[in-house]
């Protein structure tokens, strides 16, 4: 299993999917296409994945669990070039021509939190990758960028903002 150098997603309003490319360091390209019915399931696994860092689990309340992972997030894509373009890789073919409709996922925790993330088509092929938590923040904002572009109508939120406390000062 080869890294992972660049993913690229968007929406093609044509399919009303997301097109997800993502090239490798061993030169090849795998394209999927993932659907409104897929994000449902992809996305609570993602926010499990996030949840997990040690960092978030080791709070005490649900609350500060909230306001870590939220940091965790900021911080994680305050290290991502989100402006630099996508470039397939020029000395392979891609994987496939056609993106493969993904139907299902599952994934396997591995060592220092990373994860495998194992997409399966709707004939059967498995494609895998390892994501570690920077990439796994990163491609959450990707993915929730361009649900909001389709209008799905899907609440894709990292972290819920904290309910504001009442201000139980007197002001004169």
């Amino acid at each position: 299993m080869s890294d992972i150098k660049q993913i690229f997603v968007n929406y093609v309003p044509a399919q009303d999917r997301i097109l997800m490319r993502v090239s490798t360091s061993d030169n090849t390209e795998m394209r999927m296409w993932l659907t409104r019915r897929f994000i449902t399931v992809l996305w609570p696994e993602m926010l499990k994945m996030l949840e997990s860092d040690p960092s978030v689990v080791g709070q005490a309340t649900a609350q500060t669990k909230q306001e870590v992972l939220s940091f965790r997030h900021e911080q994680a894509l305050s290290k991502t070039r989100f402006t630099k373009s996508y470039q397939a890789p020029p000395e392979v073919q891609p994987m496939n021509q056609v993106p493969f409709l993904v139907t299902k996922l599952s994934t396997k925790p591995m060592d220092s939190g990373r994860t495998q993330l194992n997409f399966v088509t709707a004939k059967g092929r498995s494609l895998q990758f390892v994501v570690d938590r920077t990439l796994t923040h990163s491609l959450c904002k990707l993915i929730a960028d361009c649900v909001s572009k389709a209008n799905w109508d899907l609440d894709l939120m990292i972290a819920q903002s904290p309910a504001a406390a009442p201000d139980e000062r007197t002001i004169n």
